[in-house]
């Protein structure tokens, strides 16, 4: 197996296709990639709800209890 220059590979032409307008558009790739930001914001993303949501149980059981704070 020979390594390749890639310059030269470039200017030469070989191993590149020239791709007309519609053989771009039906380029895919990519899909999704899990990383360490994006689990991060998942978990701050749950984190959020879970505090807003002991908030409002919190806030409902007093209510419910007749123990509010007097302004």
């Amino acid at each position: 197996m020979v390594l390749q220059d890639h310059l030269n590979v470039i200017k030469k032409g070989e191993y590149m296709n020239n791709l007309n307008n519609e053989e771009m558009k039906n380029i895919t790739g990519g899909g999704l990639s899990v990383t360490g930001a994006f689990l991060s914001s998942i978990k701050g993303c749950i984190s959020v709800v879970f505090e807003i949501g002991q908030a409002v149980g919190g806030a409902v059981r007093r209510i419910t209890s007749g123990s509010l704070c007097n302004f």
